[in-house]
């Protein structure tokens, strides 16, 4: 087990300003509820900063915590509680309490910063402590959002930032980010504000609305679902590798799908992206060639509801989408056609609707053995988090670390088209799986 040294700086919380005029409590929506057992999500942002931790605590935690402070005026939920409402006992919502706040920690870290924020294998036992821990578990006056800062001495720092997936989607929890970011570095003007909105959704009769008993309810039955999730103790066997797939790389993938396929498959570059990766990796776990794998990815209703939802809605307004296909077909020649296919008819499900199939979503996700799945977007703009010391080196998702399989999409660091993806495996499987990487490439 791999040893660490961080010494513990400041434990404070953070509140919207003093007398901030705190919008109305939020109920919740169909999607809140869907992702509910999804547990938190963790990002990291890693920005160099070459000055001592004086400095730092000096010159740059003041301006992260009072422009937290506004930011949390705006996403007012964040500062809250997931909790059963004052009014009414039966009824579950998102709701700000004069009092609560959100737990603020900072951390110094004797550690390679050039080494946890590369793009190399790195062990997740090296990764999860940057984060502070939330709970995630079903209770109420349950917290929304923690931060932790960690401080590499004349190195750079680290924005820790550990989210509960029952207050936003990706798309949100960035949007929220963005925001910090533009109002630390006096340009909050750049980022738009967020709605809160909740009367525009219309969702079927069917779906009915959960009380508290049946999110608990809810909680314990998944507790009992197959997971595949890494222990503390498991977490140095696993390590966390980034991939960029160069604009370059995306058009010849395309160009060869194109050729390849009988129907003229067209594939956007998110298709062809995880149709990479997902080939790449079912030769890599060399499965039975009959059995049937599983990719599954979320696709933004925002636009795709009817009415559409405002762009700059804060919450969750996300759908699971299913692709499927037989090993045999994804290993074999023209497995990069077959992957693109089994996508393209997931993402064919929405045209039906944004509910199509909702009966059937949770069986689906039981059902998957071991299934590849996406999260987050190179749409999001993570790279965009610029607090006034300059854009990011890196953004990881440290949820991966507990997810073997699981794959964090975003835009190139570069700006210069491509899509950088980040993958936990065990390390031996992460040298098989790139090396087929490279051979699809070359192919």
């Amino acid at each position: 087990m791999a040893s660490f040294s961080f010494t513990v700086l400041e434990q404070s919380a953070v509140s919207p300003p003093t007398g901030a005029d705190i919008g109305d409590p939020l109920p919740l929506t169909f999607f809140d509820i869907m992702w509910m057992t999804s547990g938190a999500v963790r990002r990291l942002f890693f920005y160099r900063f070459p000055h001592p931790t004086v400095y730092f605590i000096d010159s740059v935690l003041p301006a992260l915590k009072s422009s937290l402070s506004t930011t949390l005026h705006r996403f007012y939920p964040l500062a809250g509680k997931f909790r059963c409402s004052d009014e009414d006992e039966g009824k579950l919502e998102l709701r700000y309490k004069e009092g609560d706040s959100v737990p603020f920690i900072v951390v110094e870290y004797d550690g390679d910063f050039d080494d946890v924020s590369g793009d190399h294998g790195r062990a997740v036992s090296k990764i999860r402590p940057l984060v502070s821990e939330l709970r995630t578990d079903f209770y109420e006056d349950m917290p929304l959002l923690a931060v932790q800062v960690t401080v590499f001495p004349n190195k750079g720092f680290v924005i820790g930032l550990k989210i509960s997936h029952i207050a936003c989607d990706g798309r949100s929890f960035i949007h929220f980010v963005r925001s910090w970011a533009a109002v630390c570095r006096a340009e909050s003007s750049a980022e738009s504000l967020p709605s809160f909105d909740r009367t525009m959704f219309e969702f079927p009769e069917k779906l009915g609305t959960a009380t508290p008993g049946d999110v608990k309810d809810f909680f314990e039955s998944n507790k009992q679902s197959p997971k595949i999730t890494t222990s503390n103790d498991d977490a140095s066997l696993f390590v966390l590798k980034s991939f960029k797939l160069g604009k370059e790389d995306i058009e010849k993938l395309k160009r060869r799908v194109l050729q390849l396929s009988a129907e003229t498959v067209r594939c956007s570059s998110f298709m062809v992206t995880c149709a990479w990766a997902w080939v790449s990796l079912v030769k890599t776990r060399a499965y039975n060639a009959e059995r049937k794998v599983q990719l599954i990815f979320q696709a933004d209703a925002r636009r795709r509801l009817n009415p559409p939802v405002s762009a700059d809605y804060f919450g969750n307004c996300i759908r699971p989408c299913f692709a499927e296909a037989v090993v045999s077909d994804l290993i074999g020649e023209n497995g990069l056609v077959f992957a693109c296919e089994a996508i393209r008819n997931g993402i064919k499900e929405l045209e039906v609707g944004v509910f199509n199939g909702c009966d059937e979503w949770g069986n689906r996700f039981l059902k998957a053995e071991q299934p590849m799945a996406v999260t987050s977007s190179p749409l999001f703009r993570v790279y965009d988090a610029d607090f006034g010391w300059g854009r990011p080196v890196k953004v990881d998702v440290a949820s991966l670390g507990g997810s073997p399989g699981l794959v964090s999409l975003a835009e190139s660091r570069d700006g210069e088209g491509g899509i950088e993806f980040a993958i936990s495996l065990e390390e031996k499987e992460m040298a098989a799986f790139h090396s087929f990487l490279l051979l699809a490439l070359d192919g």
